[in-house]
């Protein structure tokens, strides 16, 4: 939580409040959209935020860090807002309405302009509660009206934001592809001379396929962010022929995974053979990354009525009741999920597949054991 403040050269004091001038709006749209820190950029004396209602004192706060916008009101403010949250209080307030138990002071008219950032302006008058005049309809009209303009700007600012950043994980994605194809298709045509040799280029493939695996999760979840549903090409496969191949790859992958296959012969389905793949090397990478040492992964392939049921099983450490609601959602930065636990964006991406498919994926824990089931529609004869 850090303070700062930014020079006093607001009109004076006395002027009467008649809003943000005509001119104000497109200007501050304007500099919202093309800030990357709010507070900086609202703190500008040029907008004048102060003087959207008559104050001895503004702030601007965001994210816990505030500004002064007219006087030396930093603690004032934070003291506010704090009081605003045990209050519940989310969208326009100002002291006629309640008195908040703060120690703040009053009178104050405060909105919240971007709740995702937990954006406040406030306005403070120095009168005592039983002097003060309250705040007229035109202040409170002044204050709304900025409100709006300003939950309008963090929007397209949000909007903009987020398709910039497509843009780049798109880009990054494709540039990166290449370079890495190029070095893991060299490893594969070197010829190792000894022991040393052969396991070194083991090791660049292997770490090549994980890329290139990251590289096509990113991708998928930039598509999956920006409303899209994944792609397939689904053909007639024979998913227990399909599953045996993987398996035998991924066993080269993860030499000290312990792979036990119960795989039911002549099961046929209608699948993205590349996709199904995708989904079975996460399940197994996790498997990887969680399973307790010296401790089997199950995998289980069997008809069950009119799907087939895949499911594989490891023994992990527990996870905790909102972790296994959390597993197949999109991980935020305010998520539950351990970073260093595996199961994230991979599991979600999984899930995504498994839906256009038509199937079904789950996930159950008992007894210190993990299970993913995978169920998809079988090939009708």
């Amino acid at each position: 939580m850090t303070t700062s403040s930014t020079p006093e050269t607001n009109p004076p004091q006395d002027l009467p409040a008649a809003g943000n001038p005509p001119d104000t709006r497109p200007s501050l749209l304007l500099a919202v959209q093309g800030s990357e820190e709010l507070l900086n950029c609202l703190s500008n004396p040029q907008l004048n935020l102060a003087g959207t209602v008559v104050c001895d004192s503004a702030a601007i706060v965001v994210n816990q860090e505030v500004a002064s916008l007219r006087g030396g009101c930093e603690q004032r403010a934070l003291a506010t807002l704090a009081s605003l949250h045990a209050a519940g209080v989310c969208g326009t307030y100002n002291s006629d309405m309640q008195n908040l138990d703060s120690g703040a002071g009053n009178p104050v008219l405060a909105i919240c302009f971007c709740p995702p950032e937990d954006g406040w302006i406030m306005w403070f008058r120095d009168e005592q509660p039983d002097q003060a005049e309250g705040w007229s309809e035109v202040d409170i009209g002044a204050a709304n009206a900025l409100r709006g303009d300003l939950l309008e700007a963090c929007l397209q600012r949000a909007v903009t934001a987020n398709r910039v950043q497509q843009g780049l994980i798109a880009r990054l994605g494709h540039d990166l592809s290449n370079p890495l194809q190029s070095i893991t298709m060299s490893a594969a045509l070197l010829r190792p001379q000894n022991e040393r040799d052969i396991e070194l280029n083991r090791h660049i493939i292997a770490a090549g396929r994980k890329m290139n695996r990251m590289l096509a999760q990113v991708r998928d979840l930039n598509q999956l962010q920006s409303g899209n549903k994944i792609s397939i090409n689904p053909v007639a496969t024979n998913l227990s022929a399909l599953l045996k191949s993987v398996l035998e790859d991924e066993q080269k992958l993860y030499a000290d995974l312990i792979i036990e296959a119960r795989i039911e012969p002549g099961i046929h389905a209608m699948v993205d053979a590349e996709r199904y793949t995708e989904v079975v090397a996460h399940l197994l990478n996790n498997a990887s990354q969680q399973s307790k040492p010296h401790t089997p992964t199950v995998i289980n392939l069997q008809r069950q009525n009119d799907t087939s049921k895949l499911t594989v099983s490891s023994q992990i450490d527990p996870l905790s009741a909102e972790q296994m609601a959390g597993l197949f959602q999109p991980v935020t930065s305010d998520s539950a999920m351990p970073e260093q636990s595996g199961l994230s964006m991979g599991l979600y991406i999984c899930a995504a597949i498994v839906q256009a498919h038509e199937g079904s994926v789950c996930a159950d824990q008992a007894d210190g054991s993990i299970d993913f089931c995978l169920t998809l529609p079988l090939l009708e004869p």
